[in-house]
């Protein structure tokens, strides 16, 4: 009798696949928090340059 052996390591394959998979989704769902944070920096640094924008062409009037 012949053993396939893909058959019989299909199992250990599966669970290693989803363990990988498991990572990458542990991994993105921490990067997360810095993400937002980089971005809320750069729309309040957007809203500074704005407000100065305004500003100085008031101040020119």
């Amino acid at each position: 009798m012949k053993i396939n052996h893909l058959k019989a390591w299909l199992p250990v394959l599966k669970l290693v696949a989803i363990v990988i998979a498991l990572i990458f989704v542990i991994i993105a769902v921490y990067s997360i928090p810095s993400r937002l944070d980089a971005q809320a920096k750069a729309e309040a640094d957007y809203i500074e340059n704005y407000k100065a924008e305004l500003k100085a062409e008031q101040n020119k009037d």
